[in-house]
């Protein structure tokens, strides 16, 4: 999905910036099969070439995706990743992962951890007035703005099928640098949902970004 998308600022200490919302599954239990029934489809876990991307799916010593067994949450299923996860946990567990199903999660570009983001810093998101909190869980292509979980289109009142649900335009994201923890995961969702809201409304809230000039 392209999308039009502002240059990010900082302001007063948070990055910010306007962009569409592409509909991202990685992390879920359920985002890829091999029979082609995972929330997304299963070119988003290949590159153009048709390999498989060691970084959307695991995958075993011959370069083979690994399926979930029969304990797992979604036996049979491929173990999808995020790139903020479990330290403590196997990398072939899928709940070492944020799961884009339950968790506001949001993927930014190598562009914004040069400004200072980081996996699981914490943001907010505002769509035609709806709003949510939200977690760094994922690190995507070279200025690719625009990427959240569908649990964030989800509480945005946006589309969420990775499919073909998603906006173009009209997000608005601002993210909160050094605001992570250590470990930064896991982290329990609804009190980093109330802590991204505080860190919102400390910073100005609705009324600042009414006041910025996105061009």
């Amino acid at each position: 999905m392209s999308s039009a998308v502002t240059i990010p600022q900082q302001v007063d200490g948070a990055i910010v910036f306007r962009a569409g919302l592409a509909v991202d599954a990685d992390g879920a239990f359920r985002a890829y099969n091999l029979d082609g029934s995972g929330l997304d489809s299963i070119r988003n876990a290949k590159d153009a070439n048709g390999n498989w991307l060691p970084d959307v799916v695991v995958l075993d010593a011959s370069g083979k995706p690994v399926q979930q067994g029969p304990n797992d949450p979604a036996p049979g299923f491929l173990i999808s990743q995020s790139a903020l996860s479990d330290p403590s946990k196997a990398k072939t567990d899928p709940t070492k992962y944020v799961d884009a199903e339950t968790t506001p999660y949001v993927s930014v570009p190598p562009e914004l951890l040069k400004m200072g983001a980081h996996k699981g810093d914490l943001g907010f998101a505002v769509y035609r007035g709806a709003g949510s909190g939200a977690i760094i869980a994922d690190v995507g292509p070279h200025r690719k703005y625009g990427e959240g979980s569908i649990a964030l289109a989800f509480n945005l009142q946006i589309d969420d099928s990775p499919r073909d649900g998603g906006v173009d335009s009209g997000v608005t994201y601002i993210i909160f640098p050094n605001t992570r923890t250590s470990p930064p995961w896991p982290r329990d969702v609804e009190v980093f949902l109330g802590q991204a809201r505080d860190l919102f409304t400390a910073w100005g809230g609705m009324i600042k970004l009414g006041s910025l000039n996105f061009g």
